[in-house]
C-alpha cells in the first residue's frame, strides 16, 4: 500500500511539474506577443506591415523552437542566429553572407528570458539592413573575445544626416522597437558608418548576457 501511495504521489508530482512548465512557457509566449503588439504601435520600418508582423512572429517561433531543443530552457545563440538568418534569407530572397567566427559562439547560450527579445532584435536588424541597403545584400560577421560576442550586421549605404542612435533620431521606428527590446544587462547595440557601408553591432557580454551551455546544464 505504501509503495502504491508513493508511486501515485510521484506521478502527481511529475504531472504538476509538467503543468507548471507548460504554464510558464505559455505565459512567456503571451508576454512576447503582448510586447510585440505594444511595440508595433510605435510604427514600422519601410515595407508591408503584414510582412513586418510575419517576420516578428517568425522570430518568436524560432526562439521557442531553439528553446525546445534544450533541457534547461536556454537558447543556443549560434543556433538562434543561424536559423534567423536562414529564415529571413529564404522568405525574403535576401542574399546574406554569414561569417561565424572561430567557434566560441557555439558553446554559448542565452537565458530563457532573453531569447525572444534577442531573436526579435536580430530579425529587425537583418530586415532593416536588407530594406535600407542599396544592393539588398547583408553581411553578418561574428567577432569573438574572452568577455563578449559582437555580431555585426552591415549593408551598403549611408546613415541619414540627422541620425543619432543615442537620442533616437533619424531612424525608422523598427529600430525604436529593437532599442526598446534590449535587455538591461550585458547587451549593447551601436551604429557606425564608413567606406560606403552602415553597420549595426550587437554586443553580448559574457557572462551577463551569454553563458556557457554547460553552465546552464550544471545549474539545472
Amino acid at each position: 500500500r505504501n509503495a502504491e501511495n508513493a508511486t501515485t504521489k510521484s506521478l502527481t508530482d511529475q504531472r504538476n511539474m509538467l503543468v507548471r512548465e507548460v504554464h510558464h512557457r505559455v505565459k512567456n509566449h503571451l508576454h512576447g506577443l503582448i510586447a510585440l503588439l505594444r511595440l508595433q504601435a510605435l510604427g514600422g520600418r519601410k515595407g508591408d506591415p503584414f510582412d513586418q508582423a510575419v517576420d516578428q512572429l517568425r522570430a518568436i517561433a524560432l526562439a521557442y523552437g531553439v528553446q525546445a531543443q534544450s533541457n534547461t530552457g536556454n537558447s543556443s545563440i549560434a543556433l538562434l542566429l543561424e536559423r534567423t538568418i536562414t529564415s529571413l534569407g529564404v522568405n525574403s530572397g535576401t542574399s546574406i553572407h554569414y561569417e561565424k567566427g572561430s567557434g566560441l559562439l557555439e558553446s554559448l547560450a542565452l537565458s530563457e528570458g532573453d531569447s525572444v527579445p534577442i531573436a526579435l532584435i536580430v530579425m529587425e536588424l537583418l530586415a532593416n539592413a536588407q530594406s535600407h541597403g542599396s544592393t539588398g545584400e547583408v553581411d553578418v560577421v561574428v567577432h569573438e573575445s574572452a568577455d563578449r560576442i559582437e555580431i555585426a550586421f552591415s549593408n551598403s549605404g549611408s546613415l541619414p544626416e540627422n541620425f543619432s542612435w543615442e537620442n533616437s533620431k533619424g531612424f525608422y521606428s523598427g529600430l525604436t522597437r529593437a532599442k526598446a527590446l534590449l535587455p538591461t544587462r550585458g547587451v549593447k547595440l551601436t551604429y557606425r558608418e564608413g567606406e560606403g557601408r552602415v553597420t549595426a553591432c550587437l554586443s553580448l557580454e559574457i557572462p551577463l548576457a551569454l553563458a556557457p551551455i554547460q553552465a546552464f546544464a550544471e545549474a539545472s
